[in-house]
């Protein structure tokens, strides 16, 4: 099975040129980066393309320069929200590659309208889904929907790291 291609766009302009292109070539594709798709939401949705969400700067520490006037980068936290509510399968992706930063990035997504368990989702099997190496995920996923187990609990455990990422994302939409 071939893995599917990754391009990246950020920018609202970048992203309408590189959809009505994917459309007129008929092409499937995982788009990343993603930055402004709230301005695009109705052609990305349309193309159902996964998404990987990316803000184009770190999290922590020194802000980077977003640009000035018509070249500035417009980055906000309830794009994540209005990708799901649009229909848009995405997966978070911090810019540095940090665990901290994926976090921070889920949480402040909640603040931002997302809701914990979408946030959850983006940092765990929804990402694996997007980037396509999904299998136990997607295995459990289908076994807990089967009418014959009636909603029978499923005992996991789960590593420390995980367990605390998600804990910490699901605290952060508590409060």
């Amino acid at each position: 099975k071939s893995r599917r291609q990754r391009i990246d766009a950020r920018r609202a302009g970048t992203l309408r040129a590189l959809l009505t292109l994917l459309r007129e070539l008929d092409l499937s594709v995982t788009l990343s980066g993603v930055t402004e798709a709230h301005r695009v939401l109705g052609p990305l949705a349309e193309l159902g393309a996964p998404v990987v969400f990316e803000l184009p700067h770190g999290l922590r520490g020194r802000p980077r320069d977003l640009g000035e006037g018509q070249d500035r980068i417009e980055a906000r936290w309830s794009t994540p929200a209005r990708l799901a509510r649009a229909g848009v399968r995405f997966a978070f992706a911090p810019p540095s590659g940090s665990a901290l930063d994926l976090r921070l990035l889920a949480g402040l997504s909640v603040r931002g309208g997302l809701s914990p368990s979408q946030a959850l989702a983006a940092i765990t099997y929804r990402a694996a889904e997007v980037i396509g190496v999904a299998g136990f995920e997607k295995y459990m996923d289908e076994a807990l929907r089967e009418p014959a187990r009636g909603g029978a609990p499923v005992h996991l455990s789960l590593d420390l790291t995980v367990q605390a990422a998600s804990e910490e994302v699901l605290h952060a939409g508590m409060t």
